[in-house]
């Protein structure tokens, strides 16, 4: 992501990496989505995300104060859909 777009501007660089280490969801992929607003909800994410494909899980990390890092990492069930993310909304305003 651009560290230099607006907040809530959705993968200017997204990356995604195969997860093999859980049997269940051997073909799953992580998109990291970054620059968020630090008030962003992860089940308004999911619900965004999931105009790309099915989402498994998001995870936003926090600051030992409970506060947002302003980033994500987002599971999907297929790689695919982790690639269509990256083109659907990278640059995108959420």
């Amino acid at each position: 992501f651009d560290r230099e777009a607006p907040n809530n501007t959705v993968a200017s660089k997204a990356a995604t990496k195969s997860s093999g280490s859980n049997t269940n969801h051997s073909n799953s992929a992580t998109v990291f989505v970054g620059n968020l607003s630090f008030t962003t909800a992860w089940q308004d994410l999911k619900d965004f995300m999931r105009g790309a494909g099915t989402v498994l899980h998001v995870d936003t990390p926090t600051k030992p104060d409970g506060s947002s890092r302003g980033f994500a990492i987002v599971k999907y069930d297929h790689p695919a859909g982790a690639r269509r993310a990256c083109n659907q909304f990278n640059g995108v305003e959420f």
